[in-house]
């Protein structure tokens, strides 16, 4: 699941989030079929764990420009 944040401050400031809660994380750059021309970054967790780390990003107060792959697996 990719959860995608407008800067690498945001999202790493996720990561961190998500980390401290026992969720894998990890900062790339949103893939650019998403990016919509501009440089947005996205932070990418295991699918096992999308809706604990979707709800885990939603509470983190880092604002989501989307979320990709929730739901799966």
């Amino acid at each position: 699941m990719l959860i995608q944040v407008q800067s690498v401050t945001d999202a790493v400031r996720m990561k961190k989030y998500l980390r401290n809660r026992g969720i894998r994380a990890e900062v790339i750059q949103s893939p650019s079929s998403v990016r919509g021309g501009s440089c947005s970054f996205a932070v990418r967790v295991p699918a096992s764990a999308s809706s604990s780390a979707e709800k885990t990003a939603r509470e983190s107060g880092v604002v989501i420009l989307g979320i990709m792959g929730s739901g799966e697996g």
